[in-house]
């Protein structure tokens, strides 16, 4: 405990027993030199000393003295929780701060610009924001344009363009999903829903989207998928 934090001893008055006095003397210097512990040891000691001589005033001299040593020790140990209690608050900062990054996607500037794509805000927040502005989208009916599960694939299409995973990452996906999903949606994602991709004509590039007579006997289930796929990648890049 550092010395300034203890109160000094008082001169000793008249008639005041030496006891006490060689007692407070002791525990302030200890204290202040070596900590509570030391402290506690040298009293225990000095009070069978003492006891030789002063009988009578050297129980209530011990006590006292023993009293600003189990207040030092308690002052001790309530500072030791403290520092221990602020370690393990930037531990968990620290973890709570490496799990976040650890959860962004690897999207470096130079590899955009390689691809020929225009650099596109790919967090968490924006992609929930995108997928919440998705599902106010209507068609000219007023019908939501985004009503089906199967159109999951069409979000899925468009992040696995902008290179956010590979092609067959569902994994990936399910678990941005569990993190961007908004509160409230036109169709429940599945993942069955949207595993099935790989048997579409969606499992192939959005530029290089075509209808094909053999995946789907009419255009407007393609039609509608396009749509939505051309509007997410819109809100994706910033073009309201």
């Amino acid at each position: 405990m550092p010395t300034e934090q203890l109160q000094q001893p008082s001169p000793i008055p008249e008639g005041f027993n030496i006891a006490a006095a060689v007692m407070d003397r002791a525990v302030w210097f200890h204290l202040a030199n070596g900590g509570p512990a030391s402290a506690r040891e040298h009293i225990e000691t000095l009070q069978k000393e003492l006891s030789y001589f002063f009988q009578t005033d050297c129980t209530p001299a011990y006590t006292a003295a023993m009293a600003k040593i189990v207040a030092a020790e308690e002052a001790e140990r309530l500072e030791a929780e403290r520092r221990h209690m602020e370690q393990q608050s930037q531990l968990m900062l620290a973890m709570v701060k490496a799990m976040q990054t650890s959860q962004q996607p690897p999207r470096p500037a130079e590899t955009q610009q390689a691809s020929g794509q225009q650099e596109t805000d790919l967090s968490d927040q924006h992609i929930q924001w995108c997928l919440e502005r998705l599902m106010d989208e209507k068609l000219q009916s007023g019908e939501p344009l985004f009503n089906q599960r199967s159109h999951w694939q069409a979000v899925f299409r468009i992040l696995a363009d902008k290179k956010l995973y590979t092609d067959s990452d569902f994994d990936y996906f399910d678990n941005l999903m569990m993190r961007v999903m908004p509160l409230q949606v036109n169709s429940p994602y599945t993942r069955a829903s949207v595993k099935i991709i790989s048997q579409t004509e969606f499992n192939v590039p959005f530029e290089r989207w075509v209808y094909r007579p053999e995946f789907s006997k009419t255009r407007k289930p393609f039609d509608r998928m396009y749509k939505i796929a051309h509007r997410f990648k819109q809100l994706l890049e910033g073009q309201e």
